[in-house]
């Protein structure tokens, strides 16, 4: 399934890229590198596009939903915030836990309990700092947000005053108090909405390939850097774009039988979700590991060969991690949904 491809290739550029900004000197010390080493960094700078992509994949699955249930006679509220709380609640307090247990073992400086508590309720970035032991976490108080201002955007269309004055206070809570940055969620709302229109566009008039290429184009449009004045149009483009080659998937007919990629693909984005949230304490960890035993050679110098096996060390070491820890976080995700739907009566 194409969606899933896109998934895990999201979290893995997003741990490639943070893998190599906590090992490597900075591109700008080394003006003539060679292409090689060029092509490493541009491909280990994609992180940002790839939380774009999240978006709009979040948009799709989790927004698409909201659609369909705004058009049944009764809205399964219930059900529905136990499906988004469990999905984020299953990966995030485990992830919070390595997140701490680094702080408290010196590898990365906390700023206290309100911190702690802020990604618990996600307001980081909104009314807390977010923690430096696991930076990744903002973009998790984006798509709460975003769960939750799609819920009363559909509830108040079916009526609810209350929902309607909910969504208005909250909207106003991240007016003011949520920094207009790159971070922003009401920013990068339109994008988590964008992914609802996949199956709502018409038969595209371009083939997937054409779409493939027009994503490619607004990546290296992205990274040419020319729009990050403008960063928002700079993000809008890889997310118009990405809807595009969504919907160009989305009317290809299937041939019903999946085969092997879309076998790896389901395997590798059943813990991409896991991967995301713990790849950043994994890498203190691993990154003081070369920093005390390596001293002479971190930061890793791009013109060796041997840094970017260590390079190579810390994605394999966040992949096995990751990996190992999905079967007991992401992996019972349905098993923590129907517990507490039997307890609820959902």
């Amino acid at each position: 399934m194409l969606l899933d491809h896109v998934r895990w290739l999201s979290a893995f550029a997003v741990l490639c890229g943070h893998s190599r900004n906590a090992l490597f000197l900075p591109y700008v010390q080394f003006p003539d590198l060679g292409l090689a080493g060029k092509v490493f960094y541009a491909l280990t700078n994609l992180q940002n596009e790839a939380v774009i992509c999240f978006f709009v994949i979040s948009g799709l699955l989790v927004g698409g939903k909201l659609l369909d249930y705004a058009g049944r006679s009764e809205f399964p509220l219930r059900a529905y915030v136990i499906d988004r709380l469990s999905r984020l609640y299953v990966v995030l307090i485990p992830a919070l836990a390595l997140s701490y247990g680094v702080a408290a073992l010196g590898y990365c400086q906390g700023d206290g309990v309100s911190e702690w508590l802020g990604a618990v309720f996600y307001l980081q970035h909104i009314l807390v700092r977010n923690t430096a032991c696991n930076m990744p976490l903002w973009s998790l108080a984006n798509e709460f947000w975003y769960y939750a201002l799609g819920l009363a955007a559909v509830l108040a269309w079916r009526g609810s005053r209350l929902a309607l004055g909910a969504g208005i206070a909250v909207a106003a809570l991240l007016l003011l108090a949520d920094s207009w940055n790159s971070q922003n969620v009401l920013l990068y709302l339109p994008f988590w909405a964008a992914g609802m229109m996949v199956f709502w566009l018409p038969r595209p008039v371009t083939g997937r390939w054409a779409a493939l290429a027009l994503f490619g184009a607004a990546l290296l449009v992205s990274r040419s850097h020319i729009l990050d004045g403008i960063f928002w149009l700079r993000d809008a483009l890889i997310a118009m774009a990405l809807v595009l080659f969504l919907a160009t998937a989305a009317h290809k007919p299937s041939s019903g039988h999946p085969g092997r990629s879309a076998d790896w693909g389901r395997r590798l984005a059943g813990f991409s979700f896991t991967l995301y949230l713990t790849h950043w304490p994994v890498l203190l960890l691993y990154t003081g590991w070369v920093e005390a035993n390596y001293d002479a050679l971190y930061p890793l110098d791009p013109r060796r060969i041997g840094s970017y096996a260590t390079w190579f060390g810390a994605v394999l070491v966040c992949v096995a991690f990751a990996a190992s820890a999905a079967l007991v976080t992401e992996a019972k995700t349905a098993h923590v949904r129907a517990f507490v739907r039997t307890k609820l009566g959902a």
